[in-house]
């Protein structure tokens, strides 16, 4: 037989993964895929109250834009906003992320910087293959 608590983190792990938003779907599903089944009463009380702010609200907190208020600064939040969103496989794939702002564009000896940034997500292979003369589109392979 099935206990009240695990019938309860079905739900909640539904609920992380039908957000309405592609975001809130991946932010709280993968967290909650990840940390859902060794939370205790309490942590998925905390959890639950989380699943009702808004999508906009989690994604800043986790972003580092805006502190969370009072209410949900507990050790769930602090744990979802520590939690990792990528692979260590997937993660070495691609290089550095991006300059900052003030520094995107600027090539050596100032020209345009062409071939001096690709965005973050563009495979190693890929940059080569645009550093060496082919096209930079700006898209990720599918391969």
């Amino acid at each position: 037989m099935t206990s009240p608590d695990d019938l309860r983190r079905k739900r909640l792990l539904f609920r992380s993964w039908h957000r309405g938003t592609r975001e809130g779907d991946l932010i709280l599903g993968r967290f909650a895929d990840a940390h859902l089944a060794f939370f205790d009463g309490a942590q998925l009380d905390r959890y639950e109250a989380l699943l009702a702010c808004g999508d906009g609200e989690i994604f800043d907190w986790v972003a580092g834009r805006a502190p969370p208020p009072p209410a949900h600064d507990h050790d769930v939040t602090r744990l979802l906003m520590r939690f990792q969103y990528t692979s260590p496989a997937l993660t070495a794939h691609f290089e550095k992320p991006s300059p900052p702002r003030g520094e995107r564009g600027k090539g050596e000896g100032g020209n345009s910087g062409a071939g001096s940034w690709h965005h973050p997500l563009t495979p190693k292979g890929e940059r080569e293959k645009n550093e060496k003369g082919g096209e930079d589109t700006g898209e990720i392979p599918c391969t």
